[in-house]
């Protein structure tokens, strides 16, 4: 028994390989071998050194054998390329907020008194807007709106939009114990005060580049509405001498007319002594006879 169990022994190795493939693929590639000691996998959370696409999916599959027999797991992984094969599929669908509540009928209402969020235990804006700090930031920012919307410069706009990026306002927060240990794990800065401080100054920057712009604009503005009252003042003189002189003339034709017409008026109409004269030296001469 002991030769037995020996032999045994010395041919009871144990190894674990991970194959993978390409979904399509037919054959798989070896790609690591993972050492097992007593039926128990010694490396975890492993890494594959391939490269693989992104946007394909593939089949990984764990053997564990050992002299007598072997063990395998199958999986299927991937990212946009499974979602494609369910979407042509026909089993799931991708839709907007707005797409799916026209899709459906809703069953109910549902009353929301306060902003919610996926973030901390509260799951409310209070990672973002929950200090004094924030809410300082916060409010600087968008007291700039009307001056932003009124230059409407897209280079203004841009940074406008950057500046709102709720990552900016998250590394400000101040809670502590759990909440604070994943706002602490996110954050690039040492401290909720460092990023404040970082996040005012180029405010302040922006802030300055708004006024300057929104002040160039106000002078353009008042400069463009002046140069045409200027111009109607110009020219209303000239508009009233044009218009006076043939007045003038008019007022210098009107009697003259007048007294034309009264000439032919008096030359049509004679007095009765005049109309006497005139017949009588229109009348014949008669002779007497003696």
């Amino acid at each position: 028994m002991k030769k037995v169990r020996k032999a045994l022994n010395n041919k009871n190795g144990l190894s674990c390989v991970v194959y993978y493939k390409l979904a399509s693929a037919e054959t798989s590639t070896q790609a690591e071998t993972l050492s097992v000691t007593s039926y128990n996998l010694s490396e975890t959370d492993k890494v594959l050194t391939q490269t693989f696409d992104a946007l394909a999916s593939y089949d990984l599959k764990v053997r564990l054998s050992d002299y007598f027999y072997y063990v395998e797991q199958s999986v299927s992984v991937g990212t946009k390329q499974v979602l494609m094969d369910f979407y042509k599929d026909g089993t799931f669908a991708f839709a907007t907020p707005s797409e799916a509540a026209a899709a459906h009928n809703p069953i109910s209402s549902l009353e929301v008194a306060e902003p919610i969020s996926w973030a901390d235990e509260e799951r409310d804006v209070t990672a973002w807007l929950g200090n004094e700090l924030q809410q300082e930031a916060f409010n600087k920012l968008y007291g700039l709106y009307e001056k932003v919307a009124l230059i409407n410069d897209p280079a203004l706009f841009n940074d406008f939009g950057h500046l709102q990026e709720s990552d900016h306002f998250y590394y400000m927060c101040t809670k502590f114990f759990s909440d604070g240990e994943v706002h602490k794990y996110f954050n690039p800065y040492d401290t909720p005060y460092e990023a404040f401080i970082n996040y005012m100054n180029v405010l302040s920057d922006f802030i300055i580049r708004v006024n300057e712009e929104y002040s160039t604009n106000l002078a353009k503005f008042a400069a463009s509405n002046a140069e045409p009252a200027a111009e109607e003042v110009e020219a209303a003189p000239e508009k009233e001498i044009k218009t006076a002189a043939p007045a003038r003339r008019k007022a210098a034709a009107k009697p003259v007319k007048k007294a034309v017409a009264k000439k032919e008026a008096s030359a049509g109409k004679a007095t009765p002594a005049k109309k006497a004269a005139a017949e009588k030296k229109e009348a014949p001469a008669v002779k007497r006879k003696k």
